[in-house]
């Protein structure tokens, strides 16, 4: 959490969160229901950064075919971050 701030916006299929307690809360969720094995399966299929724009392309199979997460970072802090999941 050290890489967001109380301005920092996270956006998801499902909600948008705003500030350090609502991101945290979103993660802390997230990672208390992340299956067995979850890590190992993880894949980056593409990493790319311009600038203050970073674009990560990657999957956990059979859980998350696909995932897409775009963060603008400035100044070492996560100012926006975007994930979206296609799920079964």
């Amino acid at each position: 959490m050290e890489d967001f701030t109380d301005e920092s916006v996270l956006i998801t299929n499902d909600d948008t969160y705003r500030g350090l307690d609502q991101i945290r809360g979103f993660f802390k969720t997230m990672i208390e229901n992340l299956p067995e094995g979850f890590e190992d399966a993880v894949v980056m299929r593409r990493q790319e950064v311009q600038g203050e724009l970073a674009f990560l392309l990657w999957d956990a199979k059979p859980w998350y075919p696909f995932c897409a997460d775009t963060l603008v970072v400035r100044n070492g802090k996560i100012l926006y971050h975007t994930f979206a999941t296609q799920a079964p």
